[in-house]
């Protein structure tokens, strides 16, 4: 991989010992730092890599024993990229608060010392340590969200889309994550008549977010013009004088994963059949799922004419059966009398659910860029590569080129470069609308 960045320059890293009495700056000891974000994922991660040959912490001992290290200290993180140094630009990682959460790879002597610690965000730990007792009824799912994530704390909250729909459900002292990724999952965005159930939970530096793969898409298909753009070019100088030049070429990529058509059938993403067994009738209720998302990042697409069955009656067809127990009962009537509507019937919800998660991951591909502190797991970013057939040179390719969502994110501070590598993901091929030549 060409190195377009060069070191990214550290503002801060502190280390406070658990008491709080003792903190100490370990900028000259950081041999490597990775940042993670993932829209799967209710927190962000760290790690990093620290050695010590002269920090004396309590008498004669070491950072490690000194002060000690045992899990749960404050670690503050500032740093400035190459790119934010050269357009003297604002420090977006100026004071980045994670807390340790292992510690790896120890080695100590005498006068050095090396360990690897493994850091989350604080709502990792408070997650664990509380649970929600309270009933939610009569309320939009977002509305749920909104006071589940109190429980967390004093958070941030990025982003949190209106949901159409409610549901009934008691929190059962269960942890706010484990609510919050139930909710998501049955969550339908607002105008969407039903037909694109399921919304994403995850955190970055900047705050929570809850939002459905349709209020990713819709946000940068709007504002595809002003969206983060990178192009893959043949030649990248090495040079850290062309720093801002290379900022937005893509220095390596890999197509890892491109419309597997039979793990999609399996996975039930063009149609499914439902199944759902009502406790109170002890009756099934059958009902067929085929409709398309209606947002989408490139070209519609369907399953092959030539791939579907021959004389077979629709009612036998759904590559995908799902089968799950109605939610009746649950609640009381106004006169305590058993409640026999159905709670968030899962036909509408859970089972299109399933096929969204899975029609955003059909087309996946790994890259690195330039370090970019501006880019964030659910970002849409828009990439283009060249089409290899044309003798030009100018033009890109159709179907690979486009909008993508980032999936993960890893921000990685090297020795000597740094760079942001990515797993982004979309649910179709190609661009929207004419081509970007250039």
């Amino acid at each position: 991989m060409a190195a377009a960045n060069g070191p990214s320059v550290y503002s801060k890293f502190d280390i406070t010992s658990n008491d709080g009495k003792t903190t100490v700056s370990m900028i000259g000891g950081v041999v490597e730092f990775q940042y993670f974000e993932d829209i799967f994922s209710p927190i962000y991660t760290a790690k990093v890599r620290i050695t010590s040959t002269g920090t004396v912490v309590d008498g004669s001992r070491g950072v490690f024993n000194g002060l000690p290290i045992r899990g749960g200290e404050k670690v503050i993180i500032g740093f400035k990229t190459p790119i934010e140094k050269a357009m003297k630009d604002k420090q977006i990682f100026n004071k980045l608060e994670m807390y340790v959460n292992g510690i790896s790879n120890v080695y100590t002597e005498k006068k050095s010392e090396v360990f690897d610690l493994h850091l989350v965000s604080k709502e990792a730990f408070v997650n664990e340590q509380v649970r929600v007792p309270i009933v939610f009824k009569n309320q939009t799912i977002d509305k749920s969200v909104a006071s589940i994530m109190r429980y967390l704390g004093k958070v941030n909250i990025e982003v949190l889309e209106p949901t159409e729909n409610s549901y009934n459900f008691y929190g059962n002292l269960r942890k706010p994550f484990t609510l919050l990724t139930m909710l998501a999952k049955r969550s339908i965005p607002v105008g969407s008549k039903s037909k694109s159930a399921g919304f994403f939970f995850w955190q970055t530096h900047t705050g929570f977010n809850f939002l459905s793969p349709d209020g990713i898409i819709k946000a940068g298909v709007e504002q595809k013009d002003s969206v983060q753009q990178y192009r893959y070019v043949q030649t990248l100088s090495t040079s850290l004088d062309n720093d801002l030049k290379n900022a937005t070429n893509i220095l390596s990529w890999n197509l890892i994963v491109d419309n597997d058509v039979v793990g999609n059938l399996t996975k039930g993403e063009y149609s499914s059949h439902r199944m759902f067994f009502d406790p109170l009738t002890f009756q099934f209720l059958v009902s067929r799922f085929d409709d398309e998302p209606k947002q989408k990042l490139g070209k519609k697409e369907k399953l092959p004419e030539n791939l579907k069955p021959d004389n077979i009656p629709a009612n036998f067809l759904g590559s995908r059966q799902i089968t799950q127990i109605l939610d009746r009962g649950t609640f009381g009537g106004e006169k305590g009398d058993v409640n026999t509507n159905i709670n968030d019937f899962p036909g509408d919800h859970i089972s299109q659910s399933i096929t969204r998660y899975s029609t955003i991951m059909s087309q996946q591909l790994a890259l690195t860029v330039p370090i970019n502190t501006r880019l964030n797991a659910g970002d849409v970013i828009s990439l283009y590569f060249p089409d290899v057939s044309d003798k030009k040179k100018g033009k890109w390719d159709n179907q690979l080129s486009g909008l993508y969502i980032i999936k993960e994110m890893t921000h990685y501070l090297l020795p000597n470069q740094s760079y942001t590598a990515m797993r982004v993901i979309r649910d179709s091929h190609g661009l929207r609308g004419k081509p970007k030549n250039g």
